[in-house]
């Protein structure tokens, strides 16, 4: 805790009252919601999550935006391999699939990077797997605006690595973007391959990064 009180950190402590939780019905706790004005540096301290974490840990962070997509500025930012074709064999076992997909992106950068899953604005999708969210609901969530622009960040850390809190910052780039795949049987338009052995991983301004080998995971399903 010394890094924390030695920048002269608040912190913000929560009482779980679990059997309150239990009478109103929830599952899992509710989001907590607080606003922080004028504070130059948007930072997530999780070193402390650190201390009994013993295997892989996620941090997903959705950011809403005025102006763009959200990065990380202290650790490198990549997006999620996007735009290629997967085997029909995969769909009952998409999710499984889509980690692996994330995982070996990681693996393949061999860094500490942050990948960005989703930039949209909230105006229209393409595609959409549910309704965007519209002005009441983005009201709900701390802004008065018609609309947004949403970045999915997500991370994957273990107790040795990740040593500095994320810090981020808010661009001005609203290039839309988005991890989206097309399935198709594997006798598709039979004598043609359709499935990429390699796909690019790029950062944000479109630079060759790494590779990751689709066939290796395709073979997994």
């Amino acid at each position: 805790m010394q890094p924390y009180i030695n920048k002269r950190l608040f912190f913000f402590v929560v009482r779980v009252n679990l059997e309150a939780q239990e009478e109103l019905g929830f599952q899992n706790l509710r989001p907590l919601q607080f606003t922080v004005k004028n504070y130059p540096q948007i930072m997530l301290p999780f070193q402390l999550g650190k201390i009994n974490s013993e295997d892989t840990q996620n941090i997903i962070v959705y950011f809403l935006s005025e102006t763009g997509r959200a990065e990380v500025s202290n650790y490198e930012n990549v997006m999620i391999p996007s735009n290629f074709d997967v085997p029909q064999t995969v769909e009952p076992k998409f999710g499984e699939f889509y980690r692996e997909l994330f995982t070996s992106t990681i693996k393949a950068t061999n860094k500490e990077i942050v990948v960005i899953e989703y930039a949209w604005d909230t105006g229209f999708c393409d595609p959409c797997n549910t309704i965007p969210l519209d002005s009441q609901e983005l009201n709900e969530l701390g802004m008065n605006q018609e609309k947004a622009f949403i970045t999915r960040l997500h991370l994957q850390y273990t107790k040795n690595t990740y040593n500095q809190d994320l810090e981020f910052t808010i661009t001005s780039d609203k290039t839309l973007y988005q991890g989206r795949y097309i399935l198709l049987p594997i006798d598709y338009n039979k004598g043609r391959n359709y499935f990429d052995d390699k796909v690019e991983i790029k950062n944000p301004s479109g630079k060759v990064i790494s590779e990751v080998e689709l066939k290796k995971i395709f073979e997994k399903f």
